[in-house]
């Protein structure tokens, strides 16, 4: 039986601010152990180790959106967290808005396929190179869009994503914006 993430961390509390678990992680980040047990914010969790980690992102772009698998997303994010894409103003903190923009994807893109060009951990993050490729279902034009995505992972759940698709290049192939050296209308 897969551990679901949900079950593995309490119910949030109200908080103050928009990262909950960045202040609890940035009150010890700096602070030798020794001092952390003194001040008393140092709390007993299960160390995962950066191959888990890993093996936890890689199911955001594999069985997440190359799948469209959505049953999985509560069991790799954690009931507090926080999706990020920049390029197109977008935050998600629900289970229902992950599903729901992984819908989208697959409706837009329905024969995606996601490969993993770079793969780089450290502690618990993990950061993707990756490259996208499907046909838009509009226009029935072939895409190819590369990203990067970084995850933030604690105790196996990711609490924090931030992804940077290339849009412009996107909208370039799909005839939306002009290519370098093309006359603007």
């Amino acid at each position: 039986m897969t551990r679901r993430c949900a079950e593995a961390w309490p119910e949030p509390t109200a908080t103050v601010g928009r990262r909950p678990w960045r202040r609890r992680i940035a009150a010890t980040a700096y602070r030798p152990a020794h001092e952390q047990m003194k001040i008393g914010v140092r709390r007993k969790r299960r160390v995962v180790p950066f191959v888990e980690n890993k093996a936890v992102a890689r199911r955001v772009l594999e069985d997440l959106v190359t799948q469209g698998r959505v049953e999985v997303v509560d069991e790799i994010y954690a009931p507090s967290f926080e999706f990020s894409d920049p390029t197109a103003g977008q935050t998600i903190t629900t289970y229902e808005g992950i599903k729901n923009l992984t819908r989208d994807i697959r409706t837009r893109t329905p024969d995606i396929s996601i490969v993993i060009e770079e793969e780089i951990a450290e502690g618990d993050a993990v950061v993707h190179r990756w490259t996208a490729r499907g046909h838009n279902a509009l226009t029935g034009k072939s895409t190819t869009v590369p990203g990067i995505s970084i995850y933030h992972l604690r105790e196996g759940c990711i609490v924090w994503e931030y992804v940077i698709p290339d849009r412009l290049g996107l909208s370039r192939q799909l005839g939306l914006a002009p290519t370098p050296g093309q006359a603007q209308g």
